[in-house]
């Protein structure tokens, strides 16, 4: 939180940001995103007391229902950014050996102040294979999914957003922020399984033409009319907050807290202790008058640390037996 207002006031100044999408193919198209503040995203965390608040920015551009511009204007996305997908182009799942296969793909360029920042290839439509036992536990119906062969469930999904992370290097240019150079799309702002994932699929229902045998019978087009574009500061407190919590978000206690903490339970501590420590110092004490380490006092020590024992007569010493018999017959 400290540094952020800096990098925030960097990532503000960029003047221009578009980002373009290159389909195999097809005509390039291209979307001006608009800079939005966004409310601190711990407002209304619920252990958030004793946080700063802090005010986010993030350059976007969302689907809109109608515009009458001639033009699209800043942060609008047009309808046919993305290209025409089917999910024909998957191909056959039946027999694929691995838990994707990808239809037509799109090349996304962000272009910031003029610098053109290339991103990793991205399947517009997809395959992705889960193993769904089956029977009745069998949940791949649920998810819309279809078996086709080797125990693997397949869920179709498309391309529903794009969020990208960005920072500057020592030398001032902006580049991507890979959190892991050597992992594909790691520059994203989705959080999941120590990966930062650029792409957000939506699952569809299973599509109508698909066989049992894992192919399409015809042809069945994705609809892209969601689809939205978010770029970010790599150096948002946010995603600090999900690099250091590794996503639970699960903020470490304050000092305060600590220290409230360690006092309440030194006090239990010492509540749940405190009889039975005195009780095996009492019995300690009972042992030892009864083996005659307390001389001259023995008899009252006993019954002063243990209350039953006082129908019980002790001697200590060289008594005589015969002699306690006969006072006793004589009492």
């Amino acid at each position: 939180l400290d540094v952020w207002p800096e990098r925030r006031r960097a990532f503000d100044a960029i003047s221009s940001l578009v980002l373009r999408s290159v389909p195999e193919g097809a005509t390039m198209r291209e979307v001006r995103l608009a800079r939005v503040s966004v409310h601190d995203p711990f407002r209304d965390y619920e252990d958030r007391r004793g946080l700063p608040s802090f005010e986010s920015l993030v350059f976007t551009a969302a689907p809109v229902n109608e515009t009458s511009a001639s033009e699209v204007p800043e942060g609008v996305m047009p309808t046919n950014f993305l290209p025409i997908a089917n999910f024909s182009s998957i191909g056959p799942v039946a027999h694929a050996q691995g838990t994707e296969v990808w239809g037509t793909s799109v090349t996304f360029l962000l272009r910031i102040d003029g610098q053109d920042l290339e991103l990793d290839d991205l399947p517009l439509v997809q395959a992705v294979a889960h193993w769904e036992p089956g029977g009745i536990y069998d949940r791949c119906p649920d998810l819309g999914g279809v078996h086709a062969g080797g125990g693997k469930c397949w869920v179709f999904q498309r391309l529903q957003s794009l969020c990208i992370q960005v920072a500057q290097n020592d030398a001032g240019v902006w580049q991507l922020a890979e959190r892991f150079p050597a992992a594909n799309h790691s520059y994203g702002c989705a959080y999941a399984r120590n990966t930062w994932q650029a792409a957000v699929y939506h699952t569809e229902p299973r599509p109508s033409g698909f066989n049992s045998r894992g192919n399409f019978t015809n042809y069945h087009v994705a609809n892209f009319s969601d689809f939205s574009v978010e770029v970010r500061s790599a150096h948002d407190p946010y995603f600090t907050a999900l690099a250091l919590t590794h996503g639970s978000l699960r903020l470490p206690w304050s000092r305060y807290e600590e220290i409230v903490l360690g006092v309440v339970l030194l006090i239990m501590g010492i509540a749940f202790t405190a009889q039975p420590c005195y009780l095996l110092w009492r019995s300690k004490r009972i042992a030892r008058a009864r083996r005659g380490h307390y001389p001259g006092g023995a008899l009252a020590e006993i019954r002063r640390m243990s209350p039953s024992s006082r129908a019980t007569r002790y001697t200590y010493g060289d008594v005589d037996a015969e002699t306690i018999g006969m006072k006793a017959a004589v009492a």
